[in-house]
């Protein structure tokens, strides 16, 4: 079936909006901007269904990154999501974000990976593969780097830079695309007709931006 994506990702300083149809990225558009997600995510999207001649009446869903992430951006980003679906009566797909990010690194199919909440602090998450499918193992967890350190083998890291002193974790990025992508894979498991009253997975405790 040929479906029309709108996906966001809002959980991190990076505001990033993309276009997926039947499965072939039609664009996306992105800017590291911590504090103006809520300015540029209607911005974004209206250039990018301008450029395809797309009217967003014809999208026939809508991908959020879920969580964990910025409290802030995570919750702009599924409010302006909650707005577009209800305007053009289309589900929602809340998408894992550090299970999206994982799914950018297919190929090497990493089983754990982190991503900076605030200070030295950090969210872990580990999964595994079933060829191409990312899994998720169990829930993200809030904590200090150094407990997950003993689970970093074949890991990666987001906005970690300064806290990993050792080791060669490859950085990844949280992107729409990786959201979009897969959301098309989980499609029916994660599919919420009716999403007015879906949350962010913020994961206690959280820090404001």
């Amino acid at each position: 079936m040929n479906r029309l994506i709108l996906s966001i990702e809002t959980s991190s300083k990076i505001c990033s909006v993309g276009l997926l149809s039947n499965g072939k990225n039609l664009g996306l558009v992105e800017k590291l901007d911590n504090r103006k997600h809520a300015e540029l995510l209607p911005e974004f999207v209206e250039k990018l269904l301008k450029k395809n001649k797309v009217q967003v009446k014809s999208i026939d869903a809508i991908a959020v990154s879920i969580g964990p992430g910025s409290f802030t951006g995570l919750r702009v980003g599924l409010s302006f999501a909650k707005g577009v679906a209800y305007a053009v009566k289309c589900p929602i797909i809340p998408v894992p974000t550090i299970l999206s990010i994982a799914y950018s690194l297919r190929k090497k199919k990493p089983t754990s990976g982190i991503i900076r909440s605030h200070g030295k602090k950090v969210f872990f998450q580990d999964f595994r593969w079933d060829f191409e499918k990312p899994i998720i193992k169990s829930r993200p967890i809030f904590g200090e780097l150094n407990e997950f350190k003993n689970k970093l083998e074949n890991s990666f890291h987001y906005d970690c830079s300064d806290l990993i002193k050792e080791g060669n974790i490859p950085e990844a990025y949280p992107s729409s695309i990786s959201v979009a992508k897969l959301s098309t894979i989980y499609f029916k498991e994660w599919l919420k007709e009716n999403p007015y009253d879906l949350t962010s997975d913020y994961i206690y405790p959280y820090k404001t931006n």
